[in-house]
């Protein structure tokens, strides 16, 4: 399956299109000191114009770390469960 990033109006694009919006971030510099970081995305997957699934997913970090460092390992995590909902989408999922 490819992938493909576009800025087009994806209302034109025929097939599956899945769109996310980063709803929110948090993310304070200073380390541990600053407490938990977290990140949450909405997704909607369509099929030739037709809502097949959607999602809210989240994800925090639950020990201090560098404001840069915890983005990243958010990132990966919320790609990580997206991916997973992707193998099997629903309406309403929270991830």
């Amino acid at each position: 399956m490819g992938v493909s990033v576009t800025d087009k109006d994806v209302s034109q694009i025929s097939g599956k299109v899945l769109t996310m919006r980063i709803t929110s971030v948090h993310a304070i510099g200073g380390g541990g000191w600053t407490g938990p970081k977290w990140a949450a995305v909405h997704g909607e997957l369509h099929d030739g114009g037709k809502l097949v699934g959607s999602f809210e997913a989240h994800q925090h970090t639950t020990v201090g770390m560098t404001a840069c460092g915890a983005l990243n390992r958010l990132g990966k995590e919320l790609g990580e469960d997206i991916a997973d909902w992707l193998k099997s989408p629903t309406l309403d999922a929270k991830l």
